[in-house]
This record gives structure tokens, sequence and C-alpha cells, in this order.
């Protein structure tokens, strides 16, 4: 019984009563979240003396990686070249 009345006070409340958000404030939630992630892990790395240089990362990797890599931007930059 307990179970069909749940259901019967849930079919009373229109759907006019049940407020949501405005999606302006859905994105500006997620992009706010992502901005204080981003300054958080700033703020740690800066606090443990982390240094982070993308162009260290390749010199780093091995032969193949390098090979990768390197053929994977030259075939971004033909593509970008060759508009359809």
């Amino acid at each position: 019984m307990l179970i069909f009345t749940c259901y019967a006070e849930a079919d009373t409340i229109k759907k006019r009563d049940v407020k949501r958000l405005p999606i302006w404030i859905v994105f500006a939630g997620i992009i706010g979240g992502l901005l204080g992630f981003g300054a958080l892990v700033d703020y740690i790395a800066k606090k443990r003396s982390i240094e982070l240089d993308p162009e260290e990362g390749i010199k780093n990797a091995s032969d193949a990686e390098q090979i990768y890599v390197e053929n994977y931007l030259y075939q971004t930059k033909e593509n970008n070249n060759h508009f359809q």
C-alpha cells in the first residue's frame, strides 16, 4: 500500500510546480568548476615546485613515440591546409 500512495502523491505534483535551473546557470557552474579545478592544480604544482613544460615531454619519449607524434602533427598540419 505504501508504494501506491507514493505514486499517487507523485501524480498530484504538476510539472509546472517543479522549478528547473536555467541552462546558463548549469553552463556557468561547469565552466566555473573547470576553472576552479585548473586553479587548484596550478596552485598545487607551484607549491610543490613542479615545472610543466610541454616541450620537455616529447624529449623523454622513445624514438617510436617521437616519430608517431611528429607524423601526427605533420598530418594535422597538412589536413588543415587543404580545406574541402
